[in-house]
């Protein structure tokens, strides 16, 4: 498993999987010919948002494709921006987290991808690539690929939840966020739970070094219990 991440955090291979074992598993042979929803996150703990967002891109995928199409739910943690600041890539935070996931049935994807797609509309992150935020959109949605996009609190206003029409983008690329709503390329998520605003893992993984108490009901039962056995995520 060490190896593995080690390929990865070298650079030999842009990612690894791990299965719900905990063990190093083929992507190839898990994705082939596969429906699947990719959620990308830190999982440091996994939250009751995380499973939130990675059950609902998954009732809603699977109401697209069909329920005899199989449908593979695939959380994926990045060491880019660590290896973009050159910050040591501890091997044993990351394998807590895949046995975390592991805990919950799921399987883990290790990658150093340095794309953030969930960042699509923001021109600067264009600005290092030759081809501009048409390539980029058009490598991301080149590949029958969609977004579901599951909303966030909004900074100023608690009671509110930003969707889709909330984003703000350059005014310069209207027309192109147009066709991407019209087209269903970009697609607000509807069933979440709103029980569950306010819950973000850095807030979880604070409390946890900090030794305070209430973190536990942020996430799954399953989460807790390992994370207070093996005593994870204090240092």
């Amino acid at each position: 498993r060490i190896l593995s991440l080690e390929l990865v955090k070298r650079k030999y291979t842009k990612a690894v999987m791990f299965g719900a074992d905990g063990g190093v598993i083929s992507a190839t042979d898990t994705l082939y010919k596969k429906n699947v929803v990719v959620c990308r996150g830190s999982f440091r703990p996994p939250t009751l948002v995380n499973i939130d967002m990675l059950d609902c891109g998954k009732k809603m995928l699977q109401k697209e494709v069909g329920n005899d199409e199989p449908v593979v739910v695939l959380p994926e943690i990045s060491m880019s921006k660590l290896l973009e600041r050159a910050e040591q890539v501890n091997n044993a935070d990351f394998l807590a987290r895949v046995d975390l996931m592991a805990e919950l049935g799921h399987n883990v994807l290790i990658t150093n991808f340095d794309n953030y797609f969930e960042q699509i509309l923001m021109l600067d992150n264009y600005q290092s690539t030759c081809s501009g935020i048409m390539g980029g959109l058009g490598e991301l949605f080149g590949h029958m690929t969609k977004l579901y996009i599951y909303p966030v609190i909004d900074d100023n206003d608690n009671t509110k939840w930003r969707k889709i029409d909330d984003l703000n983008f350059d005014k310069s690329i209207k027309k192109l966020v147009e066709h991407l709503k019209d087209n269903q390329l970009i697609i607000d998520v509807k069933d979440y739970d709103k029980k569950l605003i306010g819950i973000w893992s850095r807030t979880i993984l604070a409390m946890i070094k900090d030794g305070k108490s209430g973190w536990e009901k942020m996430v799954p039962d399953k989460v807790a219990k390992k994370v207070i056995r093996d005593k994870l995520f204090k240092a």
